[in-house]
């Protein structure tokens, strides 16, 4: 049973993500015209969630050069992610070009961002402190919404039809068949 509430618990913040690709489009043509706007919010929201939610914390557990280490090794794993991708002829479907590159390494970063997350459940549920497990849902499908959009917006510009932009960040079975 404790599996089972575990799973859709992930599920859950799984959909999360999959809301933050709503409004990019419901926007329909006003989203092309919003894109620098949408980048900007999903930008200072997930920026002030890396920095309050993550960065001081670690701060605070771990020392300076443990911190700073992860922090460079996040670093470089997005410039080596950007260098593999660059240049290469990515496709998806008949979608093609710089814009189906910019997704795909998103979305890409994005998928392998998410499976700490689903350690950070898992973990919590299996603590003995009372609420962290509904604490840390919470937390990570707030901080989803905006990443749902982040990975939407290049979608969108790269012609990914709406249903293709939400069930990409919503289920992991959509995210294997959507990069190919």
């Amino acid at each position: 049973m404790d599996v089972v509430l575990v799973a859709l618990a992930g599920s859950a913040t799984a959909l999360a993500t999959g809301l933050g690709a709503l409004p990019v489009s419901r926007l329909g043509t006003r989203a092309e015209q919003l894109r620098p706007a949408l980048w900007g919010l999903t930008v200072g929201l997930m920026t002030v969630a890396s920095i309050v939610g993550l960065l001081l914390p670690a701060l605070e557990e771990g020392s300076t050069g443990s911190v700073a280490a992860g922090l460079a090794t996040g670093i470089v794993f997005l410039l080596v992610s950007r260098r593999l991708v660059k240049g290469r002829d990515v496709h998806v479907g008949r979608l093609r070009g710089a814009g189906v590159r910019r997704s795909v390494l998103v979305f890409a970063v994005l998928l392998v961002h998410s499976l700490p997350e689903g350690f950070a459940i898992g973990t919590a549920y299996a603590s003995d402190t009372a609420g962290l497990g509904l604490f840390v849902i919470l937390a990570i499908a707030l901080q989803n919404v905006p990443e749902g959009t982040s990975v939407a917006i290049p979608m969108d510009a790269a012609g990914f039809s709406p249903r293709q932009q939400f069930w990409a960040r919503s289920l992991p079975v959509s995210r294997s068949r959507l990069v190919r």
